[in-house]
């Protein structure tokens, strides 16, 4: 999936919006992996610990969707208001 949007990816913001969302997926991953696999042997003494873990780490990925949501809608006011142009110098069709 952090190839596809690479590829789209168009700016240095962009870019390093998509690296901070990847690093955080990354964090997350094996703590979730970790919790799943506990509940499903029935270990839930030990999950408090590691829901503590990916509770941070799913914070972490909220505060990166609301950081998403903020710059696409910065990007459709810019839009609407004809202040976006492609990355070749003419106005997008959105903001013609």
């Amino acid at each position: 999936m952090f190839n596809e949007l690479r590829r789209l990816s168009t700016t240095d913001a962009d870019r390093a919006f998509l690296a901070k969302v990847e690093a955080g997926v990354s964090e997350f991953e094996p703590s979730g992996d970790e919790y799943i696999r506990l509940v499903k042997e029935g270990k839930l003494d030990q999950i408090p610990p590691i829901a503590a873990r990916t509770s941070g780490y799913a914070g972490q990925l909220d505060s990166l969707g609301r950081e998403f949501r903020d710059q696409q809608l910065k990007l459709l006011t810019e839009a609407q208001s004809g202040g976006i142009r492609s990355s070749r110098g003419t106005r997008s069709p959105a903001s013609s």
